[in-house]
């Protein structure tokens, strides 16, 4: 089975989804290729008994303009989530109302907040558009939050509270992450690291009315057969003028550019790309090198069977082999 379009994009989550959108109206043909039998990535709702359950990102924050556009434009209805009464933590064995966990580890607490300010600090240094030009990216790119967050001589119960509340946003363990991605997440939301809290300005004060994957169902219906399932990635293949990518099952898609809309741990592990601008492949380890491999920017001619048009700003950037993001990025936080 072989298939053709203009971008290529692996991976049917949120940020593929929407570059798949970004280059249809941009008036270019899409493939999204999806190894899952479901589109949505880290996103997913179940109904139980009629209600909706997250089993995946669930809230946006105060800053996420673009996701409440989105959701907006797709006809989905946000909510404040429910924060009134008194907090009760349940932490280390113990069930605690909210004065008295504040006391009781007010000097943790306060080891936490000198953490927070210090990455107040880094995310000023980093550029929104561009993360990997910060002075200390490379630093920073080479090293995983959990490390970083191990350095900082915290104790141990301010070090378990910084990894519960991180991980409720980046949805992922911190050893799983590098520092600057981090960094940038706190850059690009416009906020300091109270993005991190739960209340007013941080990063989980809203939710979706039926729950999250209505936002992916929804994008997903804008490109109709343009979204393959079950298609895990195994090459992408470059030429002078074209990219081939076949996937287990016998499709080999073929196209002008292609979009890799995966974590880079997951492009590294699945996938092998021949791109001579990184002869020895898509390292896991070095997020440049997935950038630079599977983002380099090729844009030879249009096949005559897909039309013409002029150059549109989706193609100049994909030329420029920049770090492309969509117009609506996403920044849902997890559950």
């Amino acid at each position: 089975m072989a298939r053709e379009a203009d971008v290529i994009i692996v991976g049917a989550g949120l940020s593929g989804l929407a570059a798949a959108r970004e280059v249809l109206d941009a008036g270019r043909e899409p493939l999204v290729l999806e190894a899952d039998e479901r589109i949505g990535g880290r996103i997913l709702t179940e109904e139980v008994d009629g209600v909706p359950l997250e089993l995946g990102a669930q809230w946006i924050g105060d800053t996420h303009h673009r996701m409440e556009t989105l959701a907006d434009e797709l006809g989905v209805k946000i909510y404040d989530q429910f924060e009134d009464g008194e907090t009760t933590y349940e932490f280390a064995g113990e069930v605690l109302r909210g004065d008295t966990f504040h006391a009781k580890y007010a000097d943790e607490l306060a080891g936490l907040e000198r953490v927070l300010r210090e990455i107040d600090r880094m995310a000023d240094t980093v550029p929104v558009e561009a993360p990997w030009t910060a002075p200390r990216a490379d630093e920073w790119d080479r090293i995983t939050v959990g490390q970083w967050y191990d350095s900082r001589r915290l104790s141990p119960v301010a070090r378990t509270l910084l990894e519960i509340c991180t991980v409720g946003i980046l949805a992922m363990p911190t050893v799983e992450v590098s520092l600057l991605c981090l960094l940038q997440n706190v850059a690009v939301c416009g906020v300091t690291a109270e993005l991190l809290a739960e209340s007013e300005g941080g990063a989980q004060t809203k939710r979706f009315v039926g729950g999250t994957s209505l936002i992916p169902q929804r994008l997903a219906a804008t490109l109709g057969d343009r979204i393959v399932l079950n298609s895990p990635v195994l090459t992408i293949d470059y030429s002078d003028d074209r990219v081939t990518i076949t996937c287990r099952g016998g499709l080999t898609a073929t196209g002008r550019q292609v979009v890799v809309a995966l974590a880079p741990t997951l492009a590294g592990r699945d996938t092998r790309s021949t791109d001579p601008a990184d002869a020895a492949g898509v390292r896991a380890q070095d997020v440049r090198a997935v950038r630079r491999t599977l983002l380099a920017g090729r844009w030879p001619e249009r096949p005559a069977h897909l039309g013409s048009g002029p150059g549109t700003d989706v193609e100049r950037q994909l030329h420029a082999g920049r770090n492309w993001r969509p117009r609506h990025h996403p920044g849902v936080s997890g559950g």
